[in-house]
């Protein structure tokens, strides 16, 4: 009877360190995903930016391409008059 509850006591031991380390494995994988979820988020936000920025930029050129297509037509006028 002492050998079994010895037996039960040390299994009982051994199924709790198991729960522990699951635990702490469990612990580990939560914190790597917020991470990737983190990242996922920057690198997203960064992407968006970039792409308002390239996006910016095409219109800036349309305008100085107009406003130089303009001034030359201006000056075609004046030097033709």
């Amino acid at each position: 009877m002492v050998v079994e509850i010895e037996a039960i006591k040390h299994q009982m031991e051994e199924n709790q360190s198991k729960i522990k380390e699951k635990n702490d494995e469990k612990v580990q994988i939560e914190a790597l995903l917020e991470d990737f979820r983190a990242n996922f988020d920057r690198l997203t936000m960064e992407s968006k930016q970039k792409d308002a920025t390239a996006e910016s930029l095409k219109e800036q050129v349309w305008i100085r391409t107009f406003l130089m297509s303009l001034q030359n037509s201006l000056l075609d006028y004046i030097v033709g008059v």
